[in-house]
């Protein structure tokens, strides 16, 4: 239960975050939610992170620099939230630029 209050909280958590403006290389963290989502498709917030195998503040600085490099979307409704490659996205998991 407490697990899907947490949960209920990304959506608005992550569309409150503010974006920096410079970005770098993707790190080992958005590797690897990349190559998850790549191969199991998209995914529900909580699964994925324990897909990733990522602690929560690194799954979150990961998530939050995809979503404002374009690589990846969150969809669904609060609580059910579901994160997905973009089409950018899906060309950097295979190593395209």
């Amino acid at each position: 239960m407490q697990s899907q209050q947490r949960g209920e909280n990304f959506g608005p958590f992550l569309r409150g975050l503010k974006h920096s403006k410079g970005r770098s290389a993707p790190d080992e963290g958005q590797t690897k939610l990349l190559a998850v989502l790549a191969y199991e498709g998209p995914q529900r917030v909580e699964e994925l992170r324990r897909m990733g195998g990522l602690g929560l503040p690194d799954f979150l600085k990961a998530l939050d620099h995809m979503l404002g490099d374009g690589l990846v979307k969150l969809e669904g409704p609060r609580g059910e939230e579901t994160v997905s490659l973009t089409p950018l996205g899906e060309r950097a998991a295979k190593g395209e630029r």
